[in-house]
């Protein structure tokens, strides 16, 4: 299992679809399931130690 997080996700699909072909856009479909999006937790930069 892989995973990423939700911004960089979003702006890799985005790049997919912008400018991948018929192929690119069904081994995206694939990948998506071998990887798990976690939300942005911009919390954990803020929190103090």
């Amino acid at each position: 299992m892989l995973v990423c997080c939700r911004t960089a996700w979003d702006d890799f699909e985005k790049i997919v679809n912008t400018l991948g072909g018929p192929n690119e856009k069904r081994r995206t479909l694939e990948l998506k399931e071998m990887v798990r999006v976690y939300e942005d937790d911009y919390g954990v930069i803020l929190r103090k130690p």
